[in-house]
């Protein structure tokens, strides 16, 4: 049932109105109907117990249940067509992207039953809004449609030479915007699954923007643009130079806002570099300039949406950065009420998660005080302090949050015989995972608790066998550190200053 929830959560939040389609209400409660409404509703757990429910005494449930949901697919995908773009939160680009393309395809479709006489005049319309808003494939598309008829079906020779010239340029248009998509997808699949840094396609990043910039200007599409921006801050991003990545990213918007009507309210492009500045902002410690940037992303995204919990996931850990401890929290409560939580896709929710752990063991030490009226969480500590992470790099920066927040809780309730137990493994991890310049920091703080043991846990004692560590810790600040983002939700040093007040100068 995964793939049919996107559809029916696309279709109720734009609350078509149908025909023959999925959602109407009615008398009649089909099984299709109420397939949709149990979906949209999120009461089946799984597939099986969605099948137990709607052919419980059949022997053919898997059968019988795979036909039902094809039934509902068909009914959601005609449902689509019906989704009304002049709704108040659709932007202009929003309005012409889906009439656009709407109409191209009924196009294909009347061209398809010989509706030609109607089908052209759609065409010349349709192709004149793709130009406005610089749709390349429609453009591509529908000038191949015009330059068949006009140059076969009717013989306008100044109809066909406009159509044909138009044709041949989006061609190329159309070339570039897939080679720069592909170079950029060459550099970006590599980050997919992980966040660790990778240097060497810094080198790759360069070679692709210098050939991209050999394309002619005329060739250059405003999709064109976005890929070669992308491409040219990911030179700089690679190799953590937060100045120049945010220098490029504050030209593109510049560019976009300014020079391209078209992409003016294209929110994958605003979405992009606003996320860029952001993170830039953050690593700079420019904090307020940051925060400005994280309430303007917040006032253009749909709440609940992907980017939403982007932005927000990089407020918070701003706010945790600048120790604006209470805004951070309500920042968390914010993302964590919102009914789209829970259904965030694994790696977001997990990342989350670790966030939530930050935000409790801030509470647990009373920098966070939460409001007597807030709903008690329940998040479980001690769930939390034997949960094993998995150990790849894919989750590398999960993984050494989870370990020290461990090692704080346990520190805080004073259960120094469990840290004891848990020190070779931390060792040991940080041997094995911890040796490149991308989580220095992190071994730095790894070697600076393992000293906790070795002075037993005496104040004084633990200040003095982790001089050497906290010294190499300042001497890479998190400014200039080769590490990603969002390896640190909150710095070392802040950390290291919260274990130091849950120590005495006693013996334990």
């Amino acid at each position: 049932m995964k793939d049919l929830k996107p559809l029916i959560d696309l279709i109720s939040r734009n609350k078509i109105k149908q025909i023959e389609v999925a959602g109407l209400p009615g008398r009649a409660r089909t099984k299709v109907q109420q397939l949709y409404q149990a979906i949209a509703e999120n009461r089946f757990e799984s597939e099986e117990e969605a099948a137990r429910y709607f052919f419980e005494e059949s022997e053919l449930q898997p059968v019988y249940f795979a036909r039902l949901k094809r039934q509902l697919r068909e009914r959601l995908i005609n449902t689509l067509f019906f989704i009304d773009a002049n709704q108040p939160n659709f932007n202009d680009y929003q309005r012409a992207y889906y009439t656009c393309y709407k109409y191209t395809t009924a196009v294909k479709i009347m061209l398809g039953r010989y509706a030609r006489s109607a089908a052209i005049p759609l065409a010349e319309y349709t192709l004149k809004k793709a130009q406005e808003f610089e749709f390349t494939d429609l453009i591509f598309e529908l000038s191949k449609v015009l330059l068949s008829h006009y140059g076969h079906a009717v013989g306008d020779f100044k109809k066909y030479q406009t159509y044909r010239d138009l044709s041949i340029k989006y061609s190329e248009i159309y070339r570039a915007e897939n080679l720069s998509e592909t170079y950029r997808l060459d550099i970006t699949q590599h980050f997919a699954r992980s966040k660790a840094t990778k240097t060497e396609l810094a080198v790759l990043a360069e070679k692709y923007f210098q050939e991209l910039d050999l394309i002619p200007k005329e060739y250059r599409s405003y999709r064109f643009y976005f890929q070669y921006y992308l491409i040219s801050l990911l030179r700089y991003e690679i190799l953590n130079d937060y100045a120049n990545t945010l220098k490029i990213s504050l030209e593109a918007l510049a560019y976009f806002e300014q020079a391209r009507k078209a992409s003016a309210s294209n929110l994958t492009i605003l979405n992009s570099f606003l996320n860029h500045a952001l993170a830039c902002y953050l690593r700079l410690e420019r904090h307020k300039e940051g925060e400005a940037i994280a309430q303007r992303l917040l006032k253009i995204n749909a709440e609940g949406s992907v980017t939403w919990y982007n932005t927000l996931s990089y407020y918070l850990i701003l706010c945790l950065h600048s120790e604006q401890y209470a805004k951070a929290y309500k920042v968390y409560k914010m993302a964590s009420q919102h009914p789209n939580y829970a259904h965030l896709h694994q790696n977001i929710l997990e990342y989350w998660r670790v966030i939530e752990a930050f935000i409790h063991y801030f509470i647990s030490i009373h920098k966070i005080k939460p409001e007597r009226h807030d709903h008690k969480s329940v998040f479980r500590i001690n769930r939390f302090i034997n949960e094993v992470p998995t150990y790849s790099r894919d989750k590398q920066g999960t993984n050494i949050s989870i370990l020290i927040l461990q090692v704080l809780f346990l520190l805080q309730q004073g259960k120094y015989n469990e840290i004891i137990d848990r020190m070779e493994s931390l060792n040991m991890y940080a041997h094995r995972h911890l040796r490149q310049d991308d989580t220095y920091r992190s071994n730095c703080f790894i070697k600076m608790l393992l000293t906790l043991p070795q002075a037993n846990f005496h104040k004084n004692g633990v200040v003095r066998k982790a001089k050497k560590f906290h010294d190499l810790l300042l001497g890479a600040p998190l400014v200039s550190a080769k590490q990603s983002a969002e390896l640190e939700i909150v710095p070392y040093e802040v950390l290291w200053d919260c274990v130091l007040q849950s120590l005495d100068n006693r013996f334990h």
